[in-house]
């Protein structure tokens, strides 16, 4: 409802996980990154981890995104219950796999195993997320760690990607799960903005809702956010749109650093210990959202009385996914085309056509041996080339 009021094509601060704008800090492209090499390289388990609204559910669907959810090649379940017993995760197993035998936790699990063979053989990853990874059942865990055992070292059959805030990390140095904590093959973590990232992350957020910064949210509104969040991407959503709500009832443009902090008052402060989703699966969410509605039902009728003539401003941003190829990590994964040559391969992604360049991209991908023969469809990884000054991403810090 505060959209036309502040001149904001939509909400900047929505709820939830959102992939797209992406906000292109040094830790969330590392973890994107990270993502997408550990899926296309078939690196087999994969842990993020990081504190309760950081940002790991967003950038994990991000990654998705861009290696594509109904890509042919990639099956993916999404286990949402950690709670769930063993019998739970299997049958969706089964179902995702298109297996016609019953099969029990504590049972065979062989025709698994042999189906996830010739998925590979056909060029096919099963991949299994599992979010909120510190809540993971024991028993659930220990049937996890029976179909860890189809992997091996050099080629695993499937991937799981677990999802965790950092007491999962704890979980696994248990002496009752060494062997799962073994099978991570990557471990990524998303920590906290800093105060200068945080302010770069709002001053992002409007920009891309098509806003203009100094009319949506003054400079101690953005302070007074960034101390009351603790640089919490998830918490500065939560409060910055309970605010602006606020901001149209008072009149306020832009919203004032005292907007802040009577949204803060008026949030259920477990908000800030319990995280995101468990505040908005509590009874308050209904109780909160309806005196916000009548705030702003009583800053519409003033809207109505008394019009504002809008400032003219920009078009709104039209943010998109990392492009790979102006975001590039150390070394990236890209799929060969039919028809494609080596000498073409490194021309499209800008790499220079010689014989030193040949030698680092056998030198990271040593299945090639001393040819540089390459096929369609096979994944490689190449060097990425230093960036140019021009090329800097407009969302870096």
């Amino acid at each position: 409802m505060y959209l036309s009021y502040y001149g904001l094509a939509r909400s900047p601060f929505e709820i939830g996980p959102e992939p797209e704008p992406f906000f292109d800090s040094p830790a969330h492209l590392d973890a994107l990154w990270g993502l997408i090499y550990g899926v296309t390289e078939n690196r087999g388990f994969i842990s993020i981890t990081g504190d309760s609204g950081v940002g790991k559910t967003t950038t994990l669907y991000a990654a998705v995104q861009s290696l594509g959810l109904t890509h042919p090649s990639l099956l993916w379940i999404e286990h949402t219950d950690p709670r769930a017993e063993p019998a739970s995760l299997l049958a969706t197993i089964v179902d995702r796999l298109n297996l016609p035998t019953a099969l029990t936790p504590g049972g065979d699990l062989t025709p698994i195993r042999n189906r996830l063979l010739r998925l590979r053989e056909a060029g096919r990853s099963l991949i299994i997320v599992f979010d909120g990874a510190q809540n993971l059942d024991a028993e659930l865990l220990g049937f996890i760690e029976r179909l860890a055992a189809f992997n091996t070292d050099d080629s695993p059959l499937f991937l799981m990607i677990f999802v965790g805030l950092p007491a999962w990390d704890d979980l696994l140095r248990r002496p009752e799960h060494r062997e799962l904590d073994r099978h991570i093959a990557l471990r990524l973590a998303i920590p906290k903005l800093t105060p200068r990232l945080a302010r770069d992350y709002i001053e992002f957020r409007i920009t891309s809702a098509g806003g203009m910064v100094g009319e949506v949210m003054s400079g101690a509104a953005i302070r007074t956010l960034i101390s009351l969040t603790d640089g919490i991407p998830g918490r500065i959503h939560a409060l910055a749109d309970q605010a602006l709500g606020l901001g149209l009832a008072n009149r306020h443009q832009p919203i004032a650093a005292s907007d802040l902090r009577a949204a803060r008052n008026a949030l259920d402060p477990t908000l800030f210990r319990l995280g995101l989703r468990s505040w908005l699966a509590s009874g308050k969410t209904m109780t909160i959202g309806l005196a916000t509605l009548a705030l702003v039902a009583v800053g519409l009728g003033w809207m109505l009385l008394y019009p504002r003539t809008p400032a003219l401003r920009p078009n709104p941003v039209q943010t998109a996914m990392p492009d790979p190829a102006s975001f590039r990590p150390a070394a990236f994964p890209v799929t060969v085309a039919p028809g494609e040559t080596m000498q073409t391969l490194l021309r499209h992604y800008g790499l220079p056509e010689t014989g030193d360049e040949v030698g680092r991209v056998q030198a990271l991908n040593p299945k090639l041996g001393t040819s540089d023969a390459i096929h369609a469809g096979q994944v490689l990884l190449l060097p990425a080339p230093a960036p140019s000054p021009s090329s800097t991403p407009a969302g870096a810090p």
